[in-house]
């Protein structure tokens, strides 16, 4: 046998091992996520920082810190499991958290580090020089630090203002004050944070609080020095000494800042609105449903503005074609304290009804503000929103979505075939015979179509259902008890009980006519979402007295329709008092 022969033969079974081993051989990782972040940046020479590996397969490896040790030394180290359950679908994940110590001052990158065949993204780490020590010999064991940004600002704009507390010696108890000073508003950012530095060969440990700051006047700023007093020593829990062994009180005051505030610039609009970023929005609560005649849809108006207490955001008005009722509902307000400032936000909901089907469109709108980290005006706009709004259901003859009444086949048509039998010649030309003929074949197709519309009333009755799928006597049982309880609420002065009320009526009784009740109806809707002068009290009597009218007229309509299809609807109420 030839070995020459057998090589080709062993070729293709050798493309084939190699292409499985490209398919099943790969690693694990090969698909896994690696992100790193630091917990600060900027940071002093000799002091720590933090950070953190997140992979987001755990069976990956684990990460090899090698790469770190030229430019940073490693003090301690920890990792931890996650796992998320969001909407059935489960995802597990591994941090590793590094406290790291500089090696050296200036600009560090933190190298990529790898798991199995994920890498990390490098990060630049900027290393300052050590501050110098503060205060005299006694002081340093325990000192402050204090710190604004910018030291310019503008009036109303946010101020960073850092306190850091360095602590040499152990302390039982302490208590720092807060910044203080007139026409400021001071509020707190996140969490405390903690580090470990040196200053002047000796270690600290170190308390950070940050604050967000808002002058009030413009012109020059004095903060007063802020006061931490303390007892030096440790606490205990033990029942043997349940006070611990605490040594003298001491008591460290950090440097007064002086800051000047400037007004707003010439070329800023009104309303002044001095912010790192700002965002607009105006979304509907549900986009991909129709919208009707008749018919609410909520918007939602939403503010961010980065450096801005939530409560100082403008409520911008909205405005619309004449035939959009708008009843904008009361601003919430909020505000997030993080780490890197305040972030203020104002969302809105406004109630639309459309009063016809068309196309009908919301105008754009701009809010002006000034972008404090490019010292220049901007402006924030929410294009022109354009509503197709369709026919409403409840409105009979408007539109294809509703239900089309099916005309009955005629009597004629449905009355059976009379034969008819053989006479005498005599009779076929004697007209009495032939009109009592008639007459009687009248009289047999009007019995016919009396029985066929008392089965079909009887059977209305027993087996009819509402729009909603309910039977129509159980609709007008619970017609009429709404309606009852709408008596009350207007007679007890009850606005948002009785526009409740009025929506289930509408749901339950379709309002052809709305005329008797759109004056009164648009007056509740003014008093509930537009938010008028809340010391008059709202009066009902007029909306019962407009309620009744409409039913006058929706009853009178309901007795012709019956005079010509038979029995109608039951009252809605009848001469008894309602119960309550």
């Amino acid at each position: 046998m030839n070995p020459n022969r057998c090589r080709p033969a062993l070729l293709p079974l050798l493309l084939i091992c190699l292409l499985l081993l490209g398919l099943f051989g790969r690693s694990p990782a090969s698909g896994a996520t690696l992100s790193a972040r630091v917990d600060r940046n900027p940071v002093a020479l000799d002091e720590s920082v933090r950070l953190e590996l997140t992979i987001d397969d755990p069976s990956a490896g684990e990460p090899d810190f090698t790469p770190l040790e030229s430019a940073f030394e490693i003090l301690g180290q920890s990792s931890s499991s996650n796992i998320q359950i969001i909407n059935g679908r489960q995802s597990r994940s591994r941090s590793y958290q590094l406290t790291l110590m500089p090696r050296r001052a200036g600009t560090l990158t933190i190298p990529a580090i790898r798991v199995g065949s994920a890498q990390s993204n490098p990060l630049e780490l900027v290393v300052t020089d050590p501050a110098a020590p503060s205060g005299g010999r006694e002081e340093r064991d325990l000192f402050l630090e204090v710190e604004a940004s910018p030291s310019n600002p503008y009036l109303q704009a946010q101020i960073l203002y850092t306190v850091r507390l360095y602590i040499g010696l152990s302390l039982a108890n302490g208590s720092l004050s807060e910044p203080a000073a007139e026409q400021l508003t001071v509020h707190k950012l996140g969490q405390d944070r903690e580090f470990s530095t040196s200053r002047d060969g000796r270690g600290y440990r170190v308390i950070e609080r940050r604050y967000a700051l808002f002058a009030r006047q413009s012109g020059p700023l004095i903060i007063p020095p802020l006061v931490f007093q303390g007892q030096s020593g440790r606490s205990s829990a033990s029942l043997f000494d349940p006070f611990g062994r605490v040594g003298p009180s001491r008591r460290v005051r950090s440097q007064a800042v002086e800051l000047e505030v400037k007004p707003p610039p010439v070329q800023a609009e009104l309303p002044w609105l001095p912010a790192s970023e700002f965002r607009a929005s105006l979304e509907r609560s549900d986009p991909d449903a129709p919208i009707r005649a008749g018919e609410p849809l909520t918007l939602t108006l939403t503010l961010e503005a980065h450096g801005l207490a939530g409560s100082t955001l403008p409520e911008p008005r909205i405005r619309g074609d004449e035939a959009l009722r708008l009843y904008p509902d009361q601003a919430d307000f909020e505000q997030l304290q993080e780490q890197e400032g305040m972030v203020g936000i104002l969302r809105k909901k406004i109630a639309v009804i459309p009063a016809r089907a068309g196309s009908f469109r919301l105008e754009a709108i701009e809010i002006p503000w000034w972008n404090t980290s490019r010292q220049r005006p901007e402006l924030a706009r929410i294009p022109a929103m354009l509503l197709e709004v369709e026919p409403g259901l409840s409105h009979p003859g408007t539109g294809s979505g509703q239900a089309q009444e099916t005309v009955p086949p005629s009597a004629a048509q449905a009355a059976p075939t009379v034969p008819t039998e053989p006479t005498h010649p005599g009779l076929k030309s004697n007209p009495w015979f032939w009109l009592s003929g008639l007459l009687a074949g009248a009289w047999l197709l009007t019995l016919l179509a009396w029985r066929q519309s008392r089965r079909s009333q009887k059977t209305n009755k027993a087996g009819e259902a509402d729009e909603k799928g309910r039977p129509a006597a159980k609709a007008a049982t619970e017609l009429r008890e709404l309606a009852g309880q709408l008596r009350q609420a207007c007679r007890r002065h009850q606005p948002r009980q009785a526009r409740q009320l009025l929506s289930r009526l509408a749901q339950l009784a379709p309002l052809e006519s709305l005329q008797p009740l759109e004056e009164e109806l648009d007056r509740l809707n003014r008093y509930l979402y537009a938010q008028e002068d809340a010391a008059e009290a709202w009066d009902g009597s007029a909306l019962w007295q407009a309620w009744q009218t409409w039913e006058q007229t929706r009853k009178g309509a309901k007795q012709r329709g019956s005079a010509r299809r038979g029995d109608g609807l039951v009252p809605l109420y009848g001469d008894h008092e309602p119960a309550g």
